[in-house]
């Protein structure tokens, strides 16, 4: 095995869930082709906000950097991803798609065209009542209903403050606004585990992810030997196997 993993790197690291986004959106950290398409339901996706909210762990992302040429999904949450600026490296996401996915489409694509993208936080809700994420269909929002999609962006942070100044009753107006900036420093402070892997071929870089996390759906063999169809000058080996979540 280590004659195999000759040339490959492992970096353990931790970052901002927030970076991570920003990588997606300049086009620097790219989805391919072979992932499997997003298919979380729309609980799942509460689910990963209300962990993130209360500091639990959300599993960690691995990232391949190579300099084999990766086919790359163009959109990612119904969003059309730009290509990266000319020199800039580019890393392609292999363990933690769906996760990352619900993240940047409910937190950073904008005029989403799916419900499933638009989750708020409910302000002045005891612990234990329901589920504090939720999904809206209707057109009239209710003011304690924080979108979260307003948490990465002042202009319109200070614009559903100003919404709920003007709304909400002067005796819980205080608490709210304290609830609703605990939830975006939660939101914005929060950190990732991720492991870069650096190098390496694709039967031997697909080998190590689904050792590193086992919890994910597994490729097959047949379906390795479509994913290298995606990489050019890459040694295509299907023994191995690889998890996508």
């Amino acid at each position: 095995m280590a004659e195999q993993n000759a040339g490959m790197e492992f970096n353990p690291e931790v970052r901002l869930v927030t970076e991570m986004i920003e990588a997606i959106a300049r086009g620097e950290l790219r989805i391919p082709k072979f992932q499997r398409a997003f298919s979380w339901a729309p609980g799942q996706m509460l689910d990963l906000f209300e962990s993130l909210e209360r500091g639990f762990p959300i599993g960690s992302f691995i990232v391949w950097e190579t300099e084999s040429q990766v086919e790359c999904s163009n959109e990612i949450a119904g969003q059309m991803i730009a290509d990266p600026e000319p020199g800039r490296p580019i890393s392609y996401l292999v363990d933690g798609h769906q996760r990352l996915a619900t993240l940047f489409g409910c937190l950073r694509a904008a005029n989403p065209r799916e419900w499933k993208w638009s989750v708020y936080r409910v302000l002045g809700q005891r612990d234990g009542q329901s589920h504090r994420y939720r999904h809206w269909k209707k057109r009239d929002v209710p003011i304690n209903y924080f979108p979260v999609r307003s948490a990465l962006r002042t202009i319109d942070f200070l614009a559903y403050m100003r919404e709920l100044s003007a709304a909400a009753p002067e005796e819980e107006l205080a608490d709210l606004i304290d609830e609703c900036e605990s939830v975006v420093r939660r939101i914005k402070d929060y950190r990732v585990p991720v492991v870069r892997v650096v190098g390496g071929s694709l039967s031997v870089a697909s080998t190590v992810f689904s050792r590193v996390n086992t919890t994910g759906r597994s490729l097959t063999a047949s379906e390795l030997a479509d994913a290298a169809k995606y990489v050019t000058g890459d040694s295509a080996d299907t023994s191995g196997e690889t998890n996508r979540s």
